[in-house]
């Protein structure tokens, strides 16, 4: 059964299978095989796509998808005080010349 959800999300996806084996490294011909899926084998997958719910992968419950997370948003760095150790910013037209060759 994870081999046939594997096959619906590839096919979701809009990719090959050989586009799935070259991505996850797992052997051509993985999919095509019978028998039961490790989890070593679950897990390379769900990291190479993790948008991949792996609740769905492995029991076909829930969406196939994990919902989108907002997007991360950079955390903005507090300025530090300015002590009299701290060394002073200079501006750029204090370089020089300085990495243009020109010494």
């Amino acid at each position: 059964m994870i081999r046939k959800r594997i096959l619906q999300f590839i096919n979701n996806k809009g990719i090959t299978k050989y586009e799935f084996y070259k991505i996850t490294k797992l052997s051509n011909g993985f999919l095509d095989k019978s028998g039961a899926i490790g989890s070593d084998k679950c897990e390379i997958i769900c990291s190479y796509f993790p948008e991949l719910n792996p609740e769905w992968l492995l029991t076909g419950k829930g969406p196939m998808l994990r919902e989108q997370a907002e997007p991360n948003k950079p955390t903005p760095i507090p300025a530090k005080p300015t002590d009299s150790k701290s060394l002073p910013l200079l501006p750029v037209s204090a370089i020089a010349g300085l990495g243009s060759g020109e010494l």
